[in-house]
């Protein structure tokens, strides 16, 4: 007996067929949506593909059974040329992880909707830059570190959505220039040397890695080098250089997403926030009673608060 033949599913967007792609949505976000972007869901409905095949062809770095980029084309009146995808020769590498000091979330309760928020920025609608917000013990560290593990854990390389994984914490307020020197250490795999000094020219060198691969980078504890009182929001005196990178982050075009963990919003970043549908805030809450962790018989919940406005 002739065994079913299996699938091969090798096919990705290109950057032609991914922003012809994205053109026509945004179109038909004006005519239908009032410009609002549609949701995972929305899209999942006009294609008939579930929202795990919208994410990697999304990607543009998973493969993909042609059927259903052709299917994703046609929901938007658009028909898949040659030049719109093309079947790589070498599988997604599995991605570099260095979080090693981010908190431990092998025991992790509720956040799913945060969960399924943020993995449509960063998945669909590509955010370059996101900022998380909640006053102490919201659980927004785990919450993230969560969602990085989504992005390293997984057993199957081809479901990979970055290359670089990268958690750093500002608690102890590094400055600019070792953040950045940190950084493009590891994205160049210890092979940049002989670097520049100042913070202009390091964050012009980051982008350049940020440009030719897709990275996460996170930044937690953004307060630590922010002013509190009446100029609160406002960068420390010689912090000023973070500013710089978020904004340069925010504004330039490349392929990967820095997340800001914060207890206070950052005055510059709300203006950004303004400016661009690629930049976008969350503000956490306390868990609801049912999600809380229960441990040794007993629950530990955290109640709901207010949280800071941006």
């Amino acid at each position: 007996m002739d065994l079913p033949r299996k699938r091969k599913r090798g096919s990705i967007l290109t950057i032609q067929g991914l922003n012809k792609l994205e053109n026509a949505i945004k179109t038909k976000e004006y005519a239908e949506n009032n410009g609002k972007r549609f949701t995972l869901d929305n899209l999942s409905i006009q294609t008939e593909l579930d929202s795990h095949t919208l994410c990697k062809i999304f990607n543009c770095n998973v493969r993909v059974d042609k059927k259903s980029l052709v299917k994703c084309f046609k929901a938007f009146n658009l028909v898949l040329e040659a030049d719109d995808y093309q079947s790589p020769l070498q599988p997604p590498i599995q991605p570099y992880g260095d979080y090693s000091l981010a908190p431990d979330v092998s025991v992790f309760y509720g956040r799913t909707a945060e969960l399924a928020t943020l993995n449509q920025w960063i998945q669909v609608n590509r955010c370059q830059l996101i900022m998380v917000l909640g006053m102490g013990g919201m659980g927004k560290t785990s919450l993230i570190a969560k969602l990085m593990a989504g992005f390293t854990n997984s057993t199957d390389s081809s479901s990979s959505e970055f290359q670089y994984v990268i958690w750093r914490s500002l608690h102890h307020t590094p400055t600019v220039e070792e953040t950045l020197t940190d950084l493009i250490h590891i994205l160049s795999d210890q092979k940049a040397i002989n670097l520049p000094k100042s913070p202009d020219q390091l964050i012009s060198k980051l982008m350049q890695y940020l440009h030719q691969t897709r990275c996460l980078l996170v930044l937690d504890n953004l307060e630590s080098i922010l002013q509190w009182g009446e100029r609160g929001g406002s960068y420390r005196e010689g912090f000023e250089g973070y500013g710089q990178l978020i904004s340069t982050i925010g504004e330039s075009t490349h392929k990967s997403c820095l997340i800001i963990i914060s207890r206070e919003p950052a005055i510059a970043f709300s203006l950004l926030e303004k400016k661009a549908n690629s930049i976008k805030s969350l503000i956490l809450k306390g868990l609801l009673p049912e999600d809380g962790l229960k441990q040794n018989g007993k629950y530990y919940i955290i109640t709901m608060a207010e949280t800071p406005s941006c």
